[in-house]
């Protein structure tokens, strides 16, 4: 598979043709065509083969599904929701008591494999 982003912290496997190994964070990017299998054989296959984080963005709801892998199995670690200035203004000014009401919202995703990356959802969703 070539991922639409991929984070590779060990050098020595990185090569002029490929990588010869696991990267350690993938993100695929859901289209139509393709998201039956970013989330069925892609993922497994990830999985498999011992990729620690794996991302789906999906640009229709501006969302992305993190999974990290714990002992050669992904879970779902969190659902990021992207919203804009406007959405969260609407959100803060709902009642807490209105189911609708996000009542906590992050901008960020911090990469879990490395301790000062995070990934801003704005920057992921701003022109989508």
């Amino acid at each position: 598979f070539i991922p639409d982003v991929m984070i590779v912290c060990n050098k020595d496997i990185i090569t002029d043709l490929n990588i010869q190994g696991a990267p350690d964070l993938v993100v695929e990017v859901l289209s139509p065509s393709t998201a039956k299998n970013d989330k069925g054989i892609k993922k497994d296959i990830y999985e498999k083969f011992g990729v620690k984080e794996y991302w789906i963005v999906n640009t229709v709801d501006k969302s992305v599904e993190v999974y990290l892998n714990n002992n050669g199995r992904f879970y779902l670690d969190n659902v990021y929701a992207y919203l804009t200035d406007e959405e969260i203004a609407e959100n803060n000014n709902m009642s807490d008591n209105d189911i609708d009401k996000i009542k906590e919202y992050t901008d960020f995703i911090k990469v879990s494999i490395c301790d000062n990356l995070i990934v801003k959802l704005k920057d992921i969703f701003e022109y989508v």
